[in-house]
């Protein structure tokens, strides 16, 4: 059902170019996880779902989404500004891109538009293993090659998941690592000083310290 939505969101809402793009990614994510788990039949009944309902919203006609829409959603023109300017600023020329999340057709694109080099995509889940991302091979972190390496640009916009992997990904590679979702608070108006959320499942010796009665 995840993959079969995913897929009719493509087709009812993404412009063309998008449309292909997001299609591509999320049969691939997708297949990749199901396959590895050994639901071979249920993502075949998912395409062939996903493809009825292709044909209905070409019938009916596609209800395509704003562009301010899409731009919260998917963040085209927010990454490809960001990594524009993290590379210019740091003169960085060769990255990797860590995790094969949803949204990681925008980080690639972003890095493209900046004219980068992406060299790897890091991905420590067993179900990518040994797969390709556009060409690009994907490796686990332990397995990554960081000689010539400029940085890392963080792709993953859980808020669940993406402060730890910022943790893993600073602690074992040594170059800076662009992230792309940060923490926001209710009646935050930006004046204020906020303190650094504590990640989810911290790694070893990233827990606060627990203050001592006086």
């Amino acid at each position: 059902m995840d993959l079969r939505n995913n897929l009719i969101v493509a087709e009812r809402y993404l412009p063309l170019p998008m449309r292909r793009a997001y299609r591509y990614d999320w049969l691939r994510r997708y297949a990749a996880l199901g396959l590895h788990e050994g639901h071979r039949e249920a993502i075949n009944a998912a395409v062939r779902e996903a493809r009825v309902w292709a044909r209905r919203e070409s019938s009916v006609g596609r209800r395509v989404a704003s562009e301010a829409t899409l731009e919260s959603v998917f963040q085209w023109k927010q990454q490809a500004t960001a990594v524009a300017a993290w590379s210019s600023a740091g003169n960085i020329r060769k990255v990797a891109i860590a995790d094969v999340g949803k949204n990681i057709y925008a980080t690639w694109r972003a890095c493209r538009l900046a004219g980068l080099e992406v060299t790897a995509v890091l991905e420590n889940g067993e179900a990518f293993a040994g797969s390709t991302y556009r060409k690009i091979p994907t490796v686990t972190d332990s397995a990554a090659v960081v000689d010539g390496l400029d940085g890392i640009v963080l792709s993953n916009v859980n808020p669940a998941q993406v402060d730890r992997r910022m943790l893993e990904l600073t602690a074992r590679f040594k170059v800076p690592v662009l992230r792309f979702w940060e923490p926001k608070f209710m009646g935050d108006d930006g004046t204020r000083t906020r303190r650094d959320p504590v990640p989810r499942n911290p790694l070893p010796g990233q827990l606060p310290k627990t203050p001592t009665a006086a």
